[in-house]
């Protein structure tokens, strides 16, 4: 049973709003597409492979 205190969260961003999250939406539920994850992985990414500062 979905309700408002689920969040319903999709890495798929393309479409923006998927079947999962377009129902889970009808039902009262906050829904989340992975463009953000998208967004701050390639973030870190980039910052891993070009920093002079070493990751373990």
């Amino acid at each position: 049973h979905i309700t408002h205190a689920h969040l319903l969260y999709d890495l798929i961003y393309n479409p923006e709003q998927t079947l999962f999250l377009k129902k889970g939406a009808e039902q009262g539920a906050a829904t989340k597409n992975g463009l953000e994850m998208l967004v701050l992985q390639a973030e870190r990414s980039w910052e891993i492979w070009n920093s002079t500062k070493r990751y373990p």
